[in-house]
């Protein structure tokens, strides 16, 4: 998960496919939350525990109708779940996860992130230093590595990534550098003072710009980049997002599908920029030196207002879920910032982002973590698209940024509190 959320909520609603949900998120230790939740209605649930010795232990829950689980070594069925459990790292889905826990040692607070059949990742030590151990599929781990290495190698770079360190295909898995310092939103807690929060904003707004600047043709020639353009994101948006809000909150689905809907009419042109194209605050580091981009895996074609777009609506999206006001004070801080690090951007473009990603992106993540009280949260993210929209629908090319970003602020604070 990559919203440092209070733990989890419960089932938002009786989904037929998974007719155990919130048994199955009910904790192994009482008090203690799951670890970590990934939850499609209708398709896919794994929910990882930590039980009373401390060890990880993740139930998989198959939808109803699919074909019985075939178990293997360490694995269990709990008919009344009606899951396969397992003890972590069993995972027949990596199998090279048993071998690199054994190989470093790593415990189960050394898990950075897991998720289940498909990835892990591990805080370890190497010759050179304390190492992030990523284990996956091999095809992922390739590209993701040249993507991460080039960017690193560029002559000249001038935005922070971390250091990559090596791949090895035949273990299943790549190594890069463990960085310093603490994730975007917790190292923001710990600055004092409007000042404090803009120079923050500015160095983080100067590390995207140079990112922005890239020319993908003459700086990364050959390489495999992922299509973020509008038209893509619109598509994405309208055949899936919307699939799973009416799925999982189907008295919200109508609102969302008019957010959807409205931005049919204004999709912008393919970008063909360099962006991030998974610019949330999880995956921006702040260390010694400052701001560190992370997570390169998404690196690709398209607008930089989708990378901004995705940023400050996670940024409202702890806003709102935490109460903080220093996070939405750092997203404008940050949309300002950007305007004088680069060309200004496009404040009617970024309306459009920004009411398709609080919907597309802030919801669906939403959902799929099955976050506290995500009926009333869902709400309030829709609330905000539609003032996107509305901003959107008014604005004009020389609408500024800052304008848009300030709308939404304003409508965050507005909104009631909930209880």
């Amino acid at each position: 998960m990559n919203v440092d959320w209070a733990g989890h909520g419960t089932a938002p609603h009786t989904d037929p496919a998974f007719p155990t949900l919130a048994e199955c998120l009910a904790p192994l230790v009482p008090g203690a939350a799951p670890v970590a939740v990934y939850y499609y209605p209708g398709r896919t649930l794994h929910v990882v525990h930590r039980d009373p010795d401390d060890r990880l232990v993740t139930r998989d829950v198959p939808p109803v109708g699919a074909p019985a689980a075939l178990l293997g070594p360490g694995e269990r069925w709990d008919a009344d779940l009606r899951c396969v459990v397992r003890t972590f790292p069993h995972d027949p889905g990596l199998p090279a996860l048993a071998a690199v826990v054994r190989g470093t040692g790593a415990g189960p607070d050394d898990v950075l992130s897991y998720l289940p059949g498909r990835r892990a990742v591990l805080r370890a030590t190497g010759p050179q230093g304390p190492l992030v151990v990523k284990v996956g599929d091999v095809e992922s781990l390739r590209r993701n590595h040249s993507r991460h290495a080039a960017l690193h190698g560029l002559p000249g770079r001038s935005f922070r990534v971390s250091r990559p360190d090596s791949l090895d295909e035949e273990a299943g898995l790549r190594r890069e550098e463990l960085l310093e310092g603490a994730p975007l939103v917790r190292a923001l807690a710990g600055l004092v003072g409007p000042e404090a929060v803009e120079a923050l904003a500015a160095d983080l707004a100067g590390q995207v710009a140079a990112l922005h600047r890239l020319d993908a043709g003459r700086d990364l020639p050959g390489l495999p980049l992922a299509d973020h353009t509008a038209p893509v994101a619109f598509a994405r948006w309208q055949r899936k997002t919307l699939r799973t809000i009416g799925r999982a909150l189907p008295a919200l689905a109508p609102r969302a599908a008019a957010v959807v809907d409205g931005l049919a009419g204004s999709v912008p042109a393919p970008g063909t920029g360099v962006v991030h194209g998974d610019l949330h605050a999880a995956n921006v580091h702040v260390g010694p030196t400052g701001p560190v981009l992370l997570d390169l895996d998404e690196l690709g074609r398209g607008d930089r207002e989708l990378d901004v777009a995705v940023l400050v609506g996670r940024l409202l999206l702890v806003s709102d879920s935490s109460g903080r006001t220093d996070t939405t004070a750092l997203a404008r801080a940050f949309v300002v910032a950007h305007d004088t690090e680069a060309a200004p951007l496009r404040g009617d473009v970024l309306a459009w982002y920004l009411a398709g990603t609080l919907v597309g992106r802030q919801v669906k993540t939403s959902i799929r973590h099955v976050a506290p009280d995500l009926g009333a949260l869902c709400t309030r993210l829709v609330a905000l698209a539609e003032v996107a929209l509305a901003a959107h629908t008014c604005a004009t090319p020389r609408t500024r940024a800052t304008e848009v970003v300030d709308r939404l602020a304003e409508a965050v604070v507005r909104m009631p509190a909930r209880v």
